[in-house]
């Protein structure tokens, strides 16, 4: 029960994170800026979970914390980096068009709330793992090699990805080749370093295709 109580406990701080956010794009008319808080929402969850937990101590629980802060903080700091200098999305530009004087607060709703609870829902795995009492065995190793090369498989895509768009000449142009070519059902499904590799530490399966929209 101390890893749901955890877990629940972790739905006020991420969604009033989610609604500062709000206030914040309302001033920045730019409603993009969420997608930056995906990767670090979860290794919020993971910490606030840590320091509730009297099992912390655990070599699984140091490794998923490990694991959960260099995914998030990487992909957090790419998506900031990506989007300096940069308009609004275009996903959420058309929302924005469809739903027009009412999108200042209905994004509140459709965007960042949902997202906020859809980084709750995903991260149950982090949060209840953290208090059960179980030693490394096959499956932990198991999840960090996937993790590991969902980690390395994502990475070298993104650095194709800013390479091809950091030349000119490619301008309106898709990147139909090297890895970048599979990152979208690659992260869809087993690479994906959250959704896969820490399943296999936390021995719970987990939500996938959480992530993609967060990346491309």
């Amino acid at each position: 029960m101390l890893g749901i109580n955890s877990w629940l406990y972790s739905l006020a701080p991420i969604l009033i994170c989610m609604i500062s956010l709000w206030i914040i794009s309302l001033i920045l008319k730019n409603v993009a800026i969420v997608d930056i808080f995906w990767g670090l929402g979860f290794v919020i969850v993971f910490w606030l979970t840590y320091i509730r937990t009297p099992l912390n101590y655990q070599l699984k629980t140091i490794l998923l914390g490990a694991m959960v802060t260099i995914w998030g903080i990487r992909l957090t700091i790419h998506i900031l980096f990506r989007s300096i200098g940069k308009p609004e999305d275009a996903r959420y530009t058309q929302f924005r068009a469809n739903n027009g004087a009412a999108w200042w607060w209905s994004s509140l709703f459709k965007v960042f709330l949902l997202q906020g609870l859809l980084i709750w829902l995903i991260s149950a795995p982090i949060s209840i793992m953290q208090t059960t009492l179980t030693e490394i065995g096959p499956i932990t190793i198991l999840g960090l090699c996937i993790w590991l090369l969902g980690f390395i498989f994502e990475t070298l895509a993104d650095l194709q990805m800013a390479q091809f768009k950091s030349d000119y000449t490619n301008k309106g142009k898709l990147l139909t080749s090297g890895l970048w070519s599979l990152s979208r059902p690659a992260r869809t499904t087993l690479v994906t370093p959250l959704n896969g590799g820490d399943s296999g530490l936390s021995h719970y399966p987990k939500l996938r295709g959480g992530q993609s929209s967060h990346q491309s």
